[in-house]
């Protein structure tokens, strides 16, 4: 299942729907690279694969996130969270 989990220090869960697309394109890949990304994303909207990982975010008591529309997050506890914060994390 696509999709990326994230809890908020008060405890808001979170499911984000991260495209493969918009994640090669913030780490930097080459437009080869980003446009395959984007053809798998198609074939999973297609498949309704964005449907399923939505009603699992319900079942879990998630929100669903769709990074497309919304890459930053805005908990209601006031903190902020930018879905593609893990591709700038330094090892």
């Amino acid at each position: 299942m696509a999709g990326l989990p994230y809890k908020c220090k008060c405890g808001q869960k979170y499911w984000i729907d991260l495209p493969k697309k918009l994640m090669f394109e913030e780490a930097g890949f080459g437009s080869e690279v980003v446009k395959i990304g984007g053809q798998i994303d198609d074939q999973e909207r297609r498949a309704g694969e964005i449907e399923v990982v939505k009603e699992f975010a319900e079942r879990i008591g998630a929100k669903f996130v769709d990074a497309r529309v919304n890459r930053v997050i805005h908990c209601e506890c006031g903190k902020d969270f930018d879905t593609l914060a893990f591709v700038h994390e330094k090892e």
